[in-house]
């Protein structure tokens, strides 16, 4: 499925950075110690045929704490999740990509199928949750805080953030990358770029700040190259450039390490997935070809340094862990042929999985989605789940933890559950 064919269900739960104090909008709340949800802020855009608005849309997330081995598997431990809707926007068109703005968490920005980026902030914003079961022609869209303007064709997915700055990066079928620096400008319309950066020869598919930078950046396309860049030196081209990163094949997607600021990783149209140290670009530091069809998204684990995700027009998200060598991982021990790096698949989703994120305050746990109208179901499928820790820690540390129900998981006797 190519991204022109390919029909978006944004996510972002990059905002939820902190737990909402209990009598805030949405309900109130335990004390933390008593609290089995933590209350997340979630962006997420929704997608009509025409008989209603395209919306963009803030909700609250309760998503369950994380317990361990044994109180996972124990009777009656889990936690239910559930889904607050609080304000909707009419947004202009479908929505290809959104990001939050580290800097203004109420802050996210949009590509659509158009050269102009949007900037909309939620805290000043009317909610139009009334207007968003109207048709197209009944009902005007919201005005966005700002309209990032410089495209000189349509940019629908190479969208980046910097959480250092209020900086915006973006890239189109122009070819190029634009950033936009966005402090300060809400209300005032229209914006040209700071910078213009030109190198690539076809679509710009991704671009992503280097953590803790407003500078740098990383960039992919069509023309099969990765480009690295600093704005700082913009006029004489990219800092870096890889050409045939996955050899002939579109380049989709792009991610930079927050935890080591020496590793990229990108996937590609094939199911391709490489890995990338910048000290040295000559090739990959790993190449994984699991997914059957093509990698639209990958993400690092915010908190695991060398733990990734990739999502897939195959339905699957995969957690990596390039940690591993080939011959220690389970899968070497079963016989089977995946790598050992591949931690983890997510096979819960009926069809391509448009987009994900990790929560940035529960480790191991990642928000995905997906369109289920390409099978037939119509609407779209919004997962929240957690890789189990019997996944990824190590067996002394699952044994001390499951020692306290030993005397349950011999005998299946709930009596054992009270003493435990």
């Amino acid at each position: 499925m190519s991204r022109e064919e390919q029909e978006q269900f944004g996510v972002s739960q990059k905002v939820a950075k902190r737990t909402l104090d209990s009598g805030t909008k949405g309900g109130s709340f335990a004390t933390p110690q008593r609290r089995e949800n933590d209350r997340r802020a979630l962006y997420l855009s929704e997608q009509t045929d025409g008989s209603a608005m395209n919306t963009l849309v803030m909700a609250y997330v309760d998503v369950p704490k994380a317990k361990s081995s044994g109180l996972v598997h124990a009777p009656g431990a889990t936690a239910a999740s559930s889904v607050c809707v609080i304000k909707t926007i009419v947004h202009p068109g479908e929505v290809n990509k959104l990001l939050d703005v580290p800097h203004h968490p109420h802050v996210v920005v949009t590509h659509s199928d158009a050269p102009e980026v949007y900037v909309w902030n939620f805290n000043t914003q009317r909610d139009r949750s009334t207007d968003a079961s109207k048709s197209a022609l009944d009902s005007e869209p919201s005005k966005p805080d700002i309209t990032l303007v410089g495209h000189t064709e349509n940019a629908e997915f190479a969208l980046g953030t910097s959480n250092a700055k209020a900086m915006v990066a973006s890239g189109g079928k122009d070819t190029n990358v634009l950033v936009w620096n966005i402090e300060g400008d809400m209300g005032k319309g229209s914006i040209s770029p700071d910078v213009v950066l030109s190198g690539h020869s076809k679509t710009v598919e991704d671009v992503t700040f280097k953590p803790q930078s407003w500078t740098e950046l990383v960039s992919v396309a069509d023309d099969f190259s990765l480009m690295l860049w600093d704005t700082r030196s913009q006029e004489s081209g990219p800092s870096m450039r890889v050409e045939k990163a996955h050899g002939e094949k579109d380049i989709h997607c792009v991610d930079w390490s927050g935890l080591q600021s020496h590793l990229l990783v990108t996937g590609a149209q094939d199911g391709g997935v490489h890995v990338w140290d910048t000290r040295n670009l000559t090739s990959a530091l790993h190449i994984f070809k699991h997914h059957k069809e093509a990698v639209m998204n990958v993400e690092w684990s915010p908190h695991a340094s060398n733990v990734f995700a990739t999502g897939s027009d195959d339905g699957v998200v995969c957690v990596w862990d390039i940690s591993k060598s080939q011959g220690e991982g389970v899968a070497s021990q079963l016989n089977v042929p995946v790598p050992d790096q591949l931690v983890l698949q997510h096979a819960g989703h009926q069809s391509s999985v448009v987009d994900f994120c990790w929560n940035p305050d529960e480790p191991w746990t990642i928000m995905s989605a997906s369109v289920d109208n390409a099978v037939g179901k119509g609407g779209g499928t919004l997962q929240l789940w957690r890789v189990s820790d019997l996944v990824y820690k190590s067996e002394k540390e699952i044994m001390e933890e499951l020692e306290p129900w030993r005397d349950y998981i011999a005998t299946g006797d709930e009596r054992y559950l009270v003493q435990a």
